[in-house]
Formats: structure tokens, sequence, C-alpha cells
């Protein structure tokens, strides 16, 4: 199995830059939902990076934002023919 890592500054500029598919604010309005859902419950939210990346759908990352990569790697993760894991760094 191949291992690639992801800084949490590359997480957040993919997480909230990337506006391409309907997933894609479909998790951003879930995440915005637990938000408020945390604040009308405890009156204050937490949302952690590592939060966030726990949820996400690691099969949308661009290669592009993984350390490996180049940055004209336009592709998805979910586009290599072979085993791997993303790694939060």
């Amino acid at each position: 199995m191949k291992t690639f890592h992801i800084t949490k500054e590359n997480l957040l500029k993919w997480y909230f830059e990337e506006d391409y598919t309907e997933e894609s604010k479909s998790i951003k309005d879930g995440l915005a939902r637990l938000v408020i859902e945390q604040l009308f419950d405890k009156n204050c939210s937490t949302i952690t990076t590592t939060d966030i990346f726990e949820n996400c759908n690691k099969e949308a990352i661009k290669l592009s934002y993984l350390e490996e990569f180049s940055d004209e790697e336009e592709r998805e993760a979910s586009q290599l023919d072979f085993e791997y894991k993303i790694i939060l760094i």
C-alpha cells in the first residue's frame, strides 16, 4: 500500500477552495450544520482540522494537494489504480 501525505494547510485549501461537485457542497453544508448544532447545544463549537480530514471524502482530494505530487496534477486520488492511504501531517 502506498502512503501519501497532506498538510493541514493543503487539506483546508482543498476543502474550502475546491467547489467542483454537488458532493463537496453537501460535505461543506454538513460541516456548517454540525457547527450550528453545537452552538445550539453547547453555546460554542469546536471543529479541528483532524475532524474535517476524518469526515471528508479522501478519494476526492486532488493529487496536487498531496505532498508527493506536483502542483500540475489535476487527477483525484480516486483515479489512482493501486491501493493507497492519505495521512494528515
